[in-house]
This record gives C-alpha cells, sequence and structure tokens, in this order.
C-alpha cells in the first residue's frame, strides 16, 4: 500500500479521536493536512434515573441508580444537542521515526433550552441556542518504535485555551449592563466556556498495527492507553481498532473500507469539583458525566484520487454509554500531502 495513503487511512477517523495516526508516522520533513466536517447529534443520554445524596456533601457516600437510555425532556426537531464542527488536522514528521500532530476544532453547537437566558422566564416552546467559535484542541507527539510490527508510543494533551475565558469560576453567559441616558439594559451572551470541557487531558497510548496479504490489502491495528484528567474528570482508560480492505480501481485509485470502533471508560477516581469545573453539579465527585463511559464505532470510506490528494466520509454511532450522550456522527474530509 502507498506510504502516503497508509498515513491517511490511519489518520482521520474523527476529529476528537486520541488514536491519530496508529503505529505509523509521517517521514521527516513531510506533511499531512486533513479538513474536515463532522455533524453530532443526539436526543437520548445514558444516565442513572436516582441520586441519594444522603444529605451530605462529599459525593464519597451518594446512592446512584441504575443507568438507562433516556429520551431528553427538551427536544427541537428531535435532538437536544446538534454539535457542527470543522477542523483542520495535521501531522508534521519532525525527525525520523518522531512525528507532531494536531488538531484545531470550531465548534457550531446548538443546545436546546426552555427559558430565556437575559429574563429567565419559560419559553413558550424549547428553541436552540447557538454558541459558536473554538473548542477544545489536541496536540500530540509520537515516536515510532524500531520494531519489526509497527509500534508505536504517543503522548497527548487536550488543551481549553482557544475559548476558556479569563477567571476561576465557570461562567455559563457574559452579561453586560448598560444604563445610558437613564436607560437600563442588559446584554446577554453565551460564553465561549460552554463550548468545551474546560479542562486540560494527558494521554498515554500504545500502538501496534500490520499489513496482511500479497500487497498489503488487509489491515488492522489497535491502542490501549491511560488518560490523566485535570481536576475533578475521573481519569479514563482508552482503547480501540481498526479493520479496512483496500480495493484497487485502476489509474491509482484506491478505496478503502473500514471499520474503527473505540471504548473510553472513566475510572471513578476524580476529586471533589470546584467553581471551575463546568459539570460540578453541585459539588459531586464523580459525577456521571465526568466520569462517564461510551463505546462507539464508524463505518468510514477513503478514496484515493491522486499521490496526495485523497477524500473520506464515514459515520459514527455511540453503541453504550454511562453517563454519556448517545450521539450519532456522520463526517467528511479532504485530506492534501506534501
Amino acid at each position: 500500500m502507498n506510504k502516503f495513503f497508509t498515513l491517511i487511512v490511519m489518520f482521520a477517523f474523527c476529529s476528537q479521536n486520541f488514536a491519530q495516526g496508529g503505529p505509523w508516522v509521517v517521514e521527516k520533513g513531510k506533511t499531512l493536512l486533513s479538513l474536515g466536517y463532522s455533524q453530532k447529534t443526539a436526543s437520548q443520554r445514558w444516565a442513572p434515573r436516582s441520586l441519594d445524596t444522603k444529605n451530605t456533601t462529599t459525593g464519597s457516600d451518594d446512592t446512584w441508580g441504575t443507568d438507562s437510555l433516556q429520551t431528553n425532556a427538551t427536544l427541537v426537531n428531535g435532538k437536544f444537542h446538534d454539535f457542527r464542527y470543522v477542523y483542520l488536522n495535521f501531522q508534521i514528521g519532525l525527525m525520523k521515526n518522531l512525528e507532531l500532530s494536531g488538531n484545531i476544532n470550531y465548534l457550531f453547537g446548538y443546545e436546546a433550552i426552555t427559558s430565556d437566558p437575559k429574563t429567565g422566564v419559560k419559553l413558550t416552546a424549547p428553541r436552540m441556542e447557538l454558541n459558536q467559535g473554538f473548542t477544545d484542541a489536541w496536540l500530540r507527539i509520537k515516536y515510532k518504535l524500531p520494531t519489526k510490527l509497527p509500534m508505536a508510543i504517543e503522548f497527548n494533551s487536550r488543551f481549553p485555551d482557544l475559548y476558556d475565558q479569563p477567571g476561576h469560576t465557570y461562567t455559563r453567559y457574559n452579561y453586560q449592563y448598560t444604563n445610558l441616558e437613564g436607560k437600563k439594559d442588559t446584554t446577554v451572551e453565551a460564553s465561549s466556556e460552554w463550548r468545551g470541557l474546560l479542562k486540560r487531558d494527558f494521554a498515554l497510548i500504545y500502538h501496534v498495527g500490520s499489513s496482511f496479504l500479497k500487497n498489503g490489502d488487509l489491515f488492522a491495528q489497535g491502542f490501549a492507553g491511560y488518560n490523566w484528567r485535570q481536576g475533578a474528570y475521573a481519569d479514563q482508560f482508552l482503547a480501540g481498532a481498526t479493520v479496512g480492505y483496500t480495493f484497487r480501481v485502476g489509474k491509482g485509485i484506491e478505496i478503502i473500507p473500514n471499520i474503527y470502533t473505540d471504548l473510553t471508560y472513566g475510572l471513578t477516581n476524580g476529586g471533589k469539583p470546584d467553581i471551575s469545573d463546568r459539570f460540578q453539579q453541585g459539588g459531586r465527585s464523580n459525577y456521571y458525566f465526568n466520569n462517564s463511559r461510551y463505546w462507539r464505532a464508524y463505518f468510514n470510506v477513503y478514496a484515493k484520487l491522486t499521490k496526495n490528494i485523497a477524500v473520506a466520509t464515514g459515520y459514527g454511532q455511540w453503541l453504550w454509554g454511562q453517563g454519556s450522550v448517545k450521539y450519532s456522527e456522520p463526517f467528511a474530509q479532504v485530506f492534501f500531502g506534501f
């Protein structure tokens, strides 16, 4: 399989995937760019039906009810979340076997609301509120091990610096009060801090993979890792795998369908959240969203058009979860190598 396109196949499963690139890296001095669009929508979430706090504030003695898949009480056109991402992925070969990669995401985030954020008055019907701008971004450094079977070690970090506001307290809305010639008014806008998790992650990932058959048309890869989460977020165990096959259709064009799946599993070791935590839930430790777990799968089709240009499309579905939203996510991408 063409080395450049091998990188494409292993790179672009979704805009916020921990397993970018598998066990391969780009060559020294080479760059791979990807521009993409995806839309995550949801009407349901896996959540506990009850919580007994025993009137304490630590959360250590909370008794959670069994999780179940629940339809959100507030839907607009069948959805309560409609998150549309435009993103740029990049991979740069720094030196032999060493790669710097990352992605920058811009979000058009629609969430169903039931009251006017300015007045607090309940709306006659729920509506979607738009919050757009930069959201969480990732940086990664990966080293391909000098082994016969392709393996790599990756360190990555998620960071909120592109949307974080000054101050320690999480802010859902920004308010500006004016008094011009005795006329008082209030301007309300959605805070940029709503657009991400507002904390940092640091993950260590091990990758392994290989190609099979005479021309390497069949390939498989897997990864496992640990994600240390800042603040109240529980750490996470990460694992995933990809299997795909290359169909050569002539004139250098290749069609590569593949299936990608991954598991993110909260480890229930988060501390008590403070006022900087977007999901503090009254200071409860291990609040279900901070300790969420989910399993998802994507079916993807990639097409190599020229030596340095390719396109891809796919569809993802969250299949199981605890404390997580059940999203569906179609996406499309275009790749450039140079």
